[in-house]
């Protein structure tokens, strides 16, 4: 299995993000910044080696914070 989460956008406070199993596209979710940075690494743990699991796009930081 193939799981591949595509961030589409991120600001301060929210990472918006499609969720691909795959190829085929689950959805799209909404989540705090932390919560993403934790359900990816939930991911990460539980997928072990059945799954390859891949994030792309880009996530807002807390340099990106201190630049404005």
């Amino acid at each position: 299995m193939k799981i591949h989460l595509k961030v589409n956008s991120s600001n301060l406070r929210h990472t918006r993000f499609t969720v691909f199993t795959n190829g085929a596209n689950c959805g799209t979710l909404i989540m705090t910044n932390e919560e993403f940075k934790r359900f990816c690494d939930l991911l990460r743990k539980g997928a072990r080696n059945n799954v390859d699991l891949t994030a792309s796009g880009i996530i807002y930081t807390e340099e990106d914070r201190r630049e404005q």
